[in-house]
């Protein structure tokens, strides 16, 4: 038997045209706006939406949960003009299967997951890297970036570089480019040697060529204490 009173509607079961702006009680328990925009309340206790309608909250409508019908994805989203707060003492972001994709605690570690795999997690000192760290700019060691003790880089079109910095001076690097491997100290060129492209080892000292291939090693007020090499291996002269 059905019961009819005008746009509310009772049936175990129920075949036909919708309502438009009635409930019909059956089965599931339903509201209907028009036959495609249906809220219903389901057999198994949950609360069900057609695709593209939406749950609005808040007088402008700011938050809004739906799962968009045209292009098959769910979104929350927040469009006024505050923040969208998801508090919780332990968070977790899972995929569908229940993987991991990111853990917090509050008051304390927060990881990262690749596959539901630990990647990245925060530590009272820092954070802690499992496997390989890759950066396309510059990744600095120090207190700050203007303080670094320590720069790796490689900019755009130059060499790999290996910086050692005192406060935000640069006193040292290490620089490997074809067939040149250069290390150097900015103090005026204090120390500076680098092998060439014909493999020869090119040393300076204050700023000058101190050797270099065919040249002298060592002058008369910069001597070599003691070389060691294998008999018949020296040319040229020898002075003490």
């Amino acid at each position: 038997q059905r019961a009819s009173f005008s746009s509310i509607q009772v049936s175990d079961t129920y075949s036909g045209t919708p309502p438009t702006n009635g409930v019909l009680f059956g089965t599931d328990t339903q509201l209907y706006r028009s036959a495609a925009n249906t809220l219903s309340l389901g057999s198994d206790d949950s609360l069900k939406l057609g695709d593209s309608s939406k749950i609005k909250l808040g007088d402008s409508d700011d938050l809004q949960i739906y799962h968009d019908g045209s292009d098959n994805h769910s979104y929350i989203k927040e469009s006024g003009s505050g923040h969208l707060y998801i508090q919780a003492t332990n968070l977790r972001l899972q995929s569908a299967a229940g993987g991991n994709i990111l853990e917090g605690v509050a008051g304390g570690v927060v990881r990262l997951y690749h596959n539901d795999v630990k990647k990245l997690e925060t530590t009272s000192t820092g954070v802690s890297v499992t496997g390989n760290l890759t950066a396309s700019g510059e990744a600095t060691v120090g207190d700050s970036a203007s303080a670094a003790g320590l720069v790796v880089k490689r900019a755009s079109g130059q060499s790999p570089f290996l910086q050692f910095n005192i406060g935000s001076n640069r006193e040292a690097y290490i620089q490997a480019s074809p067939n040149v491997f250069t290390i150097a100290n900015d103090n005026a060129n204090d120390i500076y040697f680098k092998t060439g492209a014909a493999n020869n080892l090119i040393l300076y000292h204050g700023g000058t060529l101190f050797s270099d291939k065919g040249g002298d090693l060592g002058t008369s007020a910069s001597r070599w204490s003691t070389i060691y090499g294998a008999a018949g291996n020296f040319s040229g002269s020898i002075l003490g």
